[in-house]
């Protein structure tokens, strides 16, 4: 008996020995901590982005692929029918080949963008943090790509300008050397104004509550502030304020030279069809460029005001970045639907491929009408002689800016002939046809590509 009493003795007072330990207190701790993280992770709030709104994600998820499907088809379309025989040689023509690939290689670039926000893969995974690694790259590139796309726009409206304005000149200035240079300044100033993605855009990843929450740091320094003020404030200017301005004030100058101050002087009636094709171009492309870039201008005016506060703007920047989808893709479709000429050309293009696959069961395609004018050497009188050797195919045609209804329709299959026309031993440049001059019933250089 004695003993079993000194037995339970001895285990009660381990028992209170465990008690008194500190374990308690440690199990104690452990158990308000987990509670403290359970409340903080029920509690957490994912900062605010414009991809987790239902808008941004409707449209730049499951609408982007409309819209890329689209592009793909119309982009290579396009290429296909400028690069013809017959106008792939044409410095327009090649400057719209640039963009159309630009633009083909912005699309291909926000596909990965596009599968994140349909939630393709799941957040926090492998492919997620390499998307996100390579985030500040891709975005680089997509400034760029539009940097250079839309100064290219500009580009065209500026030659259709020159040979508008000043038409003795248009030779010797929208040449191949030219616009070498005009692309390498553009390619130049789009990398150096794209740098601050790179340079100061870095990607952390904080695991959270079993998330991975991915944030976007900049440098808080002095120094960066102000690069990133003088960043935004240039792209405002460079990327959207002055190539629309540029845009808007050659399209308006081009439509008074050919129908206000045509119609006073009369070139109205003999450059009607030129009048009209110019002035549908201009006004297509100027909607076009104004709809698609309003939207980015409040953006970037929010921005240099008050902060990149995105709840505030997410509307405007989901409308900025859908329409500048839009502006990738619409140029086959706009030609398509306003040019019989356009449409014939498809349909020409593709008969053509069709005889070279299979020359026994296709027959060759007809030539397309060729039209004559007249950039001569003009005398006071009215006799018109054909030179001995005409001359190859001569680049006087308007070339509109991309994105509009005749991209390069007004270079499609035009053959310019040179005639001679003496008096009295005299001989002078004219600079627009006449009918004394051509050969045919007066027609100018755009008359079918209405």
């Amino acid at each position: 008996m004695d003993s079993l009493l000194k037995l339970g003795y001895s285990n009660v007072k381990v028992n209170e020995n465990y008690l008194q330990s500190p374990n308690l207190t440690e199990v104690a701790l452990l158990i308000h901590k987990l509670t403290k993280n359970r409340e903080e992770c029920e509690n957490i709030q994912v900062p605010f982005a414009c991809e987790s709104t239902k808008l941004y994600r409707n449209l730049m998820g499951y609408g982007f692929f409309v819209v890329f499907i689209l592009s793909i088809v119309g982009n290579c379309l396009n290429l296909f029918i400028y690069n013809s025989d017959q106008i792939r040689f044409y410095i327009a023509i090649r400057m719209l080949c640039t963009k159309l690939l630009m633009n083909t290689l912005m699309m291909v670039l926000l596909v990965p963008q596009a599968l994140r926000i349909m939630q393709y893969w799941e957040p926090g995974s492998k492919i997620d943090q390499l998307y996100w690694k390579l985030w500040p790259y891709q975005a680089y590139c997509l400034n760029v790509f539009g940097f250079c796309a839309m100064w290219l726009t500009v580009l065209m409206t500026a030659e259709c300008y020159v040979h508008v304005f000043f038409p003795s000149q248009s030779k010797t200035i929208c040449t191949k050397r030219n616009v070498s240079k005009g692309y390498l300044a553009i390619a130049i100033v789009g990398m150096l104004l794209s740098l601050i993605y790179p340079f100061n855009r870095k990607i952390h990843f904080y695991n959270k509550c079993e998330l991975i929450i991915v944030k976007i740091r900049i440098s808080e320094t002095f120094w960066m502030r102000l690069y990133e003020k003088i960043h935004t404030v240039a792209n405002l200017f460079l990327a959207i304020v002055i190539p629309l301005t540029l845009l808007v004030f050659m399209t308006a100058s081009i439509v008074w030279k050919l129908i206000i101050r045509g119609a006073e002087s009369g070139i109205a009636h003999r450059f009607s069809a030129e009048k009209r094709c110019v002035t549908r171009i201009t006004l297509i492309t100027t909607l076009l460029q104004l709809v698609t870039e309003f939207p980015s201008i409040p953006v970037f005016l929010y921005a240099v005001c008050f902060g990149p506060h995105l709840q505030q703007i997410c509307n405007w920047q989901t409308m900025s970045h859908f329409f500048g989808l839009w502006n990738a893709s619409l140029s086959f479709f706009v030609y398509i639907t306003f040019s019989t000429r356009f449409r014939k050309s498809i349909c020409r293009r593709v008969h053509q491929v069709f005889h070279q696959c299979c020359p026994n069961w296709i027959s060759r395609p007809s030539e397309l009408p060729k039209l004559r004018t007249c950039s001569s050497f003009v005398s006071h009188g009215d006799t018109c002689h054909r030179p001995l050797s005409p001359s190859a195919p001569n680049k006087l045609g308007f070339y509109p800016p991309p994105n509009s209804a005749a991209e390069s329709l007004l270079s499609f299959n035009l053959e310019t002939q040179t005639y001679v026309c003496t008096t009295n031993g005299y001989a002078g440049v004219k600079k627009q046809s006449d009918s004394s001059c051509v050969s045919s019933p007066s027609s100018s250089v755009n008359d079918s590509f209405l």
